[in-house]
């Protein structure tokens, strides 16, 4: 079809989601017809944006990825920034309070560990917890 995008990296971005399961089945659980499967397997044309933003739910990956391959793909978890900066903040003001200084490497393992708590509490850690690990 005359105006319809084609990007063989997309093409293998989707083999890579769909995995071992037969491609069919898998455009049927996203739900996807299989026209417009047929379309975008067999002719490796790019989904419409709303197909898009299905297999983008469905997968867990960014439109970014999808597209481009950056971004987040399969079985990587986006970062959350505002958590992160939160934990960063925390860490900093203890460091402030206690007037100790921490070596980058040090700090940064601190950071990921209670950037890792707070992600399981879906909250950035207590003050008592960033005391404990940091002096």
């Amino acid at each position: 079809m005359e105006g319809e995008l084609r990007n063989p990296d997309f093409h293998g971005r989707l083999r890579q989601l769909v995995g071992q399961e037969r491609p069919y089945s898998w455009a049927a659980r996203v739900g996807i017809s299989k026209g417009a499967f047929t379309r975008i397997w067999r002719e490796g044309t790019i989904p419409s944006p709303e197909l898009l933003l299905r297999i983008r739910e469905h997968a867990g990956v960014s439109l970014d990825w999808l597209l481009t391959g950056d971004g987040v793909g399969p079985g990587e978890a986006a970062m959350d920034t505002e958590l992160l900066a939160r934990t960063l903040e925390r860490v900093e003001g203890v460091l402030a309070e206690s007037g100790e200084a921490m070596q980058p490497a040090r700090k940064a393992q601190r950071v990921a560990a209670l950037y890792a708590l707070g992600l399981e509490r879906g909250q950035p850690p207590e003050a008592d917890a960033v005391r404990r690990l940091v002096p």
